[in-house]
């Protein structure tokens, strides 16, 4: 192709192959936007130069002026009359660099607003599940079906002695408040998924069994939902408000956390 700089034609320009098919969509019509073309593409000349990644840095009547940045050492310039260029194409490799101590420092394990909000997050999820350890549900108290999914009481259980917490991992609430369980703590929201539940009651095959996830809501729900504060996390419960006989279908009075027309639940010291 014609090339002109200053004013002055110069012949034909031979450039790789890589460099004519990006040429070919654009209109280069003068020196400056074959400097912007290039310089954006940025060029390497694996014959002469190796693996180096080169900028385009500047122009004089008869060649291009290229630099190289090593990570440690000077920069290296290099200047390549305009028929030599046939021998160099694009690369879509990245130029060397090194982060600076001062911006390395605010990304380090200690400083990092990753590392701290995955030891929140362990936090909570440690006194979840600890309190669902402190706080066992027993075969003997509860019997659970399927078909449909539902927990029936198997003997007479005395007011608020049966407390179910929601088994399961948790994840913070990154928009808008959820409508189903989570937990406070941080001053963050953080959602409480279940484990995945046991389908299969007598081949096994994995899953978790816990009924709290399997209570279902009812007007005349026997349990009600509340909350216990432990180390700095504020964890919904359910709990029977008043004593329940054998045989009674656990069902909840409230949808779900701070939903439904129910009063805001009762909150509770840690026992």
């Amino acid at each position: 192709m014609a090339f002109i700089a200053r004013g002055k034609t110069y012949g034909t320009l031979l450039l790789g192959e890589d460099m004519m098919k990006g040429i070919a969509f654009l209109e280069l019509k003068d020196s400056t936007s074959m400097f912007t073309f290039l310089r954006a593409a940025m060029c390497a000349c694996t014959k002469q130069h190796g693996s180096k990644v080169l900028t385009l840095v500047g122009t004089t009547d008869t060649t291009f002026k290229f630099s190289h940045q090593p990570i440690f050492g000077p920069v290296e310039n290099i200047e390549v009359e305009f028929g030599n260029l046939k021998e160099w194409k694009k690369s879509k490799a990245s130029l060397a660099e090194k982060c600076e101590p001062t911006a390395a420092f605010v990304h380090f394990v200690d400083q990092s607003g990753i590392a701290t909000l995955e030891l929140q997050r362990a936090h909570v999820q440690k006194t979840l599940l600890q309190l669902c350890l402190d706080n066992p549900v027993l075969t003997d108290d509860i019997l659970f079906t399927k078909n449909p999914c539902a927990v029936y009481t198997q003997k007479a259980i005395k007011k608020k002695a049966l407390k179910l917490y929601p088994a399961g991992t948790v994840s913070m609430v990154k928009d808008e408040k959820p409508e189903k369980y989570y937990i406070q703590a941080y001053d963050k929201l953080w959602l409480i998924v279940p484990f995945k539940p046991l389908t299969d009651f007598k081949g096994g095959g994995g899953g978790v069994l816990y009924p709290f996830w399997s209570v279902k809501s009812a007007d005349d729900g026997l349990l009600t939902l509340s909350e216990v504060s432990v180390v700095g996390c504020k964890t919904p419960f359910m709990v029977n408000a008043g004593p329940l006989s054998n045989v009674t279908l656990l069902s909840l009075s409230a949808p779900h956390q701070d939903g439904g027309k129910e009063p805001p639940a009762k909150r509770q010291k840690a026992k």
